[in-house]
């Protein structure tokens, strides 16, 4: 069908020739069975692999072998010091703060702790 400006209004968008046509392509049933295939793997994974409360239980039981558990402590902080990174080079010399606090509470009260240095440049 043309207008009358000379052009079509009719536009295929379907398979040339069908799903039977494409479905009788050798390569085509390959990749599509690969498809399907993979799809019942995943399904039959997430199924299988889903977490139940026992992996968490248990991690929850030995996360203090495996270093998970900290406590909160209260702190007075001794020290607030913005120097160069330990890391900063000439092309790039960012800048890092230094905290240092005393322990106020817990098996270590009175211990001068030093915090990793923070970035300002990444995280004022």
């Amino acid at each position: 069908m043309t207008d009358a400006h000379g052009h079509s209004h009719m536009h295929e968008h379907g398979l040339d020739g069908g799903w039977q046509r494409w479905l009788a392509d050798p390569v085509l049933k390959v990749v599509l069975g690969a498809v399907i295939f993979c799809g019942v793997l995943t399904v039959i994974g997430l199924v299988v692999l889903w977490p139940t409360g026992e992996g968490r239980t248990e991690a929850i039981a030995t996360a203090q072998e495996i270093g998970l558990v900290s406590d909160r402590l209260a702190g007075t902080v001794e020290g607030i010091e913005d120097t160069r990174c330990s890391y900063a080079t000439d092309d790039n010399p960012d800048v890092c703060r230094n905290l240092t606090f005393v322990v106020e509470e817990g098996p270590e009260a009175g211990a001068i702790v030093a915090l990793p240095e923070i970035n300002l440049t990444f995280d004022p």
